[in-house]
């Protein structure tokens, strides 16, 4: 195809599908020739591309900090690898868990993000099953569980008088 001087192509979009084990990154090389000119030094071209990985969510469940009587902070991390992910805290009395605390706002980019969640109303001197949970559009990951204990509330000491019949 002949092409004026000054002028050029549209530009041409490659689709690519990228494999799980695919380099970190690669270089595109184009190269074009022909129509007679004398300057082949400029003729290819070089673009370095960085691959970045994307897959469902990595996640580790931490500890819990600031127990209290009824309230705790559960904590963990969260590697949304690249796409837009949620997550939230799964706790409860077992493994079953059947409460939900989610973390505010969705998480992005390709690195370990620390995320928590405050819970309050919890029974005192409680042993409590928790775990973090992350769900991107590739996939759901969970972490592994862990335990805390609300601190028990201390004894309240009472006393009660009474007598029967009158002193003399």
């Amino acid at each position: 195809d002949a092409l004026a001087a000054g002028t050029s192509y549209p530009a041409i979009t490659v689709t690519v599908d990228v494999s799980p084990s695919a380099l970190a990154s690669v270089t595109n090389t184009a190269t074009v020739s022909g129509g007679g000119e004398s300057n082949t030094g400029n003729n290819t071209g070089i673009d370095p591309t960085a691959i970045t990985v994307v897959a469902a969510p990595a996640v580790t469940t931490g500890t819990a900090t600031g127990v209290g009587t009824s309230t705790a902070t559960l904590n963990g991390t969260v590697n949304p690898n690249g796409l837009s992910t949620t997550a939230e805290f799964q706790y409860g009395l077992t493994t079953a868990y059947g409460s939900t605390n989610a973390v505010s706002g969705s998480l992005s980019g390709s690195t370990a993000q620390p995320v928590s969640a405050s819970l309050a109303g919890l029974a005192a001197g409680t042993i409590y099953h928790f775990r973090v949970s992350a769900t991107n559009n590739l996939g759901a990951a969970e972490g592994l569980d862990q335990t805390f204990t609300t601190i028990a509330l201390a004894p309240d000491l009472a006393i009660a008088m009474t007598h029967t019949g009158n002193f003399t």
